[in-house]
């Protein structure tokens, strides 16, 4: 099936499970989908379970770079008109 990402005016960039994707519907649950479930459903639809989601992905990369954010050493807080010579993915195919 997949997920669908865009670039849009939805500010995540990426179209919602269904809550017939999310598998709730057919129980009746009316609530809100508890985060860790949409998480687990989104990369099961995604990407058969292999990789995280769009939400899944944005929170690690978001915690990550929070992270990075406070360490008093770290170059994105104390140089931060430093590039990179390489992307990411030309650093693991070299």
């Amino acid at each position: 099936m997949g997920c669908q990402v865009f670039f849009g005016p939805n500010a995540l960039g990426f179209v919602p499970l269904t809550p017939q994707q999310v598998g709730f519907a057919g129980v009746g649950w009316q609530g809100e989908t508890p985060l860790w479930y949409y998480i687990l459903r989104e990369s099961d639809i995604c990407a058969g379970g292999n990789s995280l989601g769009p939400v899944g992905g944005r929170i690690v990369a978001d915690v990550l770079v929070g992270l990075i954010d406070t360490d008093a050493t770290s170059y994105r807080r104390n140089q931060p008109e430093w590039q990179p010579r390489k992307t990411l993915s030309e650093l693991l195919s070299s």
